[in-house]
């Protein structure tokens, strides 16, 4: 099965969502989880879409002082207790992509680009 891994990741903080790609391209989210306090009191958490914890682990603080750290982590634990591979890790350098540039639709969790289209003026 493809996955996509997507991350979001701030000054102290780095959330992430897999998606599995079914059926004409089509993405259903497996899980979420995020990794707090980098650099001061880290802590991973994550969840599988629709049930409970799946992670709820504190770290030491020299352990993950930075983004880089928690992100080797978060890659690691998603290898190997979920067999999440990821294959290529893209970003934004102004920081504002996120999971807000996605839509869901309905209890499917099916999730699509936003459209490029320009809006259009309303009559």
């Amino acid at each position: 099965m493809d996955t996509i891994l997507v991350v979001n990741a701030g000054s102290s903080d780095l959330r992430f969502h897999v998606y599995s790609v079914e059926g004409e391209g089509r993405l259903r989210q497996r899980l979420k989880g995020q990794m707090n306090g980098i650099g001061r009191c880290p802590r991973l958490r994550a969840s599988r879409a629709g049930s409970g914890p799946l992670a709820n682990r504190a770290y030491p603080t020299e352990a993950v002082p930075d983004v880089a750290a928690a992100m080797d982590i978060i890659s690691a634990w998603l290898r190997l207790r979920e067999k999440v591979m990821a294959g290529a890790i893209g970003g934004d350098s102004d920081g504002q992509a996120d999971m807000d540039d996605v839509e869901i639709e309905g209890d499917s969790r099916d999730v699509r680009a936003p459209s490029t289209e320009a809006p259009t003026e309303a009559p």
